[in-house]
């Protein structure tokens, strides 16, 4: 083994080690804060539990961050504007954590905490620079700015939103997003983007921190919308980071694949709110994921079913880059398809 090598891998243990060990033992201290999930009519579960785990994620995460720009900013933060970038995303992520935390203790008006995330997912898109061209065939179809500024709010405020509704059952999210944040981090590395890598590693180290106290039948600690929206929100801004860092590789659609299990649920349900007499803003438990772990074996059977999925995803899209066909926009709809087709007719089965 080289020296740069072993080098690159002691630096991603010491950083990666860093968001896992600081998530583990502050969300087991989590455990005991004030903050708790009463059940009601739309919950799936049935006792009180603590909702302060997403403390330990954005501490995890936030601390391996500071790890890299103390020690390891020469080699990971080199190109021009990535320090700034990356300082207002992490701080935009910090915010959304907050107004998380506000709706985990005092549950704010939907209205205002959608009109808040979607200001933050502006002010990100406007930092990291919008989106302009998507792949197509061997080309792009190249999109007027306006058009590609909102395209890049609204991946980012599907993307924060869609994976907080999927955070309902023990483990989804965290197990979801670990398999999705690692694959993107691999796929970083091979395309030597530096500062993907760093944000994808370290949310799935610090998701693996938090993992044991909420991937079991019965969950010790929740996430609560304070580490489901800043993981999420974080994800979606790493995809940015990595169209820009590698533009020409034709990247931008590895991250909606790695997530198509989660952001097919959201989906379906949103179309079905409307058809059942629910507000789309309105709280529900009427989720695929939800129904299924109701009625068809527990919390547990049903993550580690949509844990298969998301890791087919992650193989395929690692599949794809190999071959060169990872930028093709009709296979990502044909695979949309699919998983939609496939969701229609799980749904069909359960009861309503």
């Amino acid at each position: 083994m080289n020296f740069g090598v072993a080098a690159d891998m002691i630096m991603a243990l010491q950083i990666g080690g860093m968001a896992f060990f600081v998530s583990l033992g502050v969300t087991g201290f989590a455990r005991l804060g004030g903050l708790g999930d009463v059940p009601d009519h739309r919950s799936s579960h049935a006792r009180l539990t603590p909702t302060a785990g997403g403390l330990g994620l954005v501490a995890g995460i936030g601390a391996a961050i500071l790890t890299a720009g103390l020690f390891y900013a020469d080699s990971l933060l080199a190109q021009p504007g990535s320090t700034e970038k990356l300082a207002t995303l992490m701080s935009l992520a910090f915010g959304v954590s907050f107004l998380g935390l506000l709706d985990d203790r005092y549950v704010l008006p939907s209205k205002l905490k959608f009109g808040l995330l979607l200001i933050s997912c502006a002010l990100a898109a406007d930092a990291l620079g919008s989106v302009t061209m998507l792949p197509f065939r061997g080309d792009h179809i190249y999109l007027l700015w306006w058009s590609g500024l909102a395209g890049t709010i609204l991946w980012l405020f599907t993307v924060t939103n869609g994976v907080n509704f999927m955070d309902g059952i023990n483990g989804l999210f965290g197990l979801s997003m670990a398999i999705a944040s690692g694959a993107l981090c691999l796929l970083a590395i091979k395309v030597s983007a530096p500062v993907t890598a760093l944000l994808t590693g370290t949310l799935c180290a610090a998701l693996l921190g938090f993992l044991p106290y909420n991937l079991r039948p019965k969950a010790a600690v929740f996430s609560g919308d304070c580490g489901s929206l800043s993981v999420a929100f974080l994800y979606a801004g790493s995809v940015l980071f990595l169209v820009h860092e590698q533009p020409e590789l034709r990247l931008l659609y590895a991250g909606p694949l790695l997530i198509l299990p989660l952001l097919t649920d959201v989906l379906i349900t949103l179309l079905r709110k409307p058809l059942k007499g629910i507000g789309l803003l309105e709280p529900h438990n009427t989720h695929i994921y939800q129904r299924w772990s109701r009625h068809r074996g527990g919390h547990v059977s049903v993550t580690l079913i949509y844990g298969a999925m998301m890791l087919i995803m992650a193989g395929l899209v690692h599949f794809s880059f190999g071959n060169g066909t990872l930028g093709s926009l009709s296979g990502l709809a044909l695979l949309s398809g699919l998983f939609a087709c496939l969701y229609i007719m799980r749904s069909a089965t359960l009861p309503r």
